[in-house]
């Protein structure tokens, strides 16, 4: 097993000499630039971890040595078995028998108990690597890294539990969520989306006029809409690049000269097609999304800080609630809203 603080301090020595794309990195680990609270913080879940990755790899050790008991079982049975002159019902030979059944029996046990203790200590060690790799990717970049007010601690509900608290915390965390998805995902009103189609139509008709000019003044033939299309490059089976097939040439603008001759109709079968695929009840306009995802996202970060607060509570209380790996750093270390926001998916 990799030893999360090991490598937490690798990262963030990688971090004071390799910039991360975002910004400049400054000076020393941001780990040490963590306010006092946010860093004690930080070393206590990075601590939680290791001792989930300590009962794990000593379960796995144990494994080990019962995966070499079944093996030396097995190889003494196999020897009796190649000996045809033992007396299969002989003391010595069940011995060796149940010896052998007995160490699979054990070893099925420890295997067991290693997946499990694998899957208890997942999230601990999911929320330190999560929060490592928020602290020395993005907060590297940020010069002065501050502490989020101090609030009143939540309060339970009459006869509510901290783990009843905690989920619905959660659940109007998952709401929330929802609720931004749905803003990320709105459509475009239809007279928005009418009139962006129209001035493109308008631009493309405009282009559409054949030149008459030469008709006219120099008493020559004129020419439709024509459009330059560069003929496509060659590469070579190892990418080099060996030229074009063929030459650049003009082409005629076949559909600048539809929009030119039949501007009304062609907008209007357009926006019967808009009409025909538009959602009134998920239509947004612009300055509504921006406006709603940044209402949205205050109050998520703000769900955080209270499903945070909340698992603090249970704990002074000697409860233990385990956090979700993908909770907001800002909320876990009571970092200011002005911290970045974490980059879901992130590459280190």
């Amino acid at each position: 097993m990799t030893n999360l603080s090991a490598a937490l301090t690798a990262a963030t020595a990688a971090a004071g000499y390799v910039p991360a794309p975002g910004g400049p990195v400054t000076s020393g680990s941001p780990v040490d630039r963590l306010p006092d609270a946010a860093r004690a913080k930080f070393h206590a879940i990075v601590a939680a971890a290791e001792d989930a990755s300590a009962l794990t790899d000593a379960a796995w050790r144990r494994v080990e040595e019962a995966q070499k008991a079944v093996m030396h079982a097995e190889v003494r049975l196999r020897g009796l078995d190649a000996n045809n002159r033992i007396d299969k019902e002989a003391f010595g030979y069940k011995d060796a028998v149940a010896k052998a059944a007995a160490a699979r029996e054990t070893l099925d046990r420890l295997r067991a108990d290693h997946e499990a203790r694998s899957e208890a200590g997942r999230p601990a060690r999911e929320l330190a690597f999560a929060l490592g790799r928020y602290v020395e990717r993005q907060l590297v970049h940020v010069a002065d890294i501050t502490a989020a007010p101090p609030v009143a601690a939540p309060q339970l509900g009459k006869g509510q539990s901290h783990a009843d608290a905690v989920r619905a915390a959660r659940a109007r965390l998952d709401k929330l969520r929802d609720e931004l998805q749905a803003v990320e995902g709105a459509t475009l009103p239809a007279d928005i989306a009418k009139q962006r189609a129209r001035e493109l139509i308008s631009a493309i008709a405009a282009r559409g006029a054949p030149n008459v000019l030469q008709l006219i003044e120099g008493r020559q033939s004129f020419s439709f809409a024509a459009r330059y299309v560069g003929a496509p490059f060659v590469t070579g089976s190892n990418g080099q690049l060996l030229g074009k097939a063929g030459a650049d040439a003009y082409q005629p603008d076949v559909l600048a000269t539809i929009a030119w001759l039949f501007e009304r109709e062609l907008t209007a079968a357009v926006e019967r097609e808009i009409d025909r695929h538009a959602d009134p009840a998920s239509a947004m306009d612009d300055a509504t999304i921006a406006k709603k995802t940044v209402q949205l996202r205050a109050a998520i970060l703000d769900c955080e800080r209270i499903e945070e607060g909340l698992i603090q509570l249970a704990e002074q209380s000697g409860a233990s609630i385990p956090r979700r790996p993908d909770a907001d750093p800002r909320a876990l270390l009571q970092l200011g809203d002005d911290m970045p926001a974490p980059q879901r998916n992130a590459i280190i």
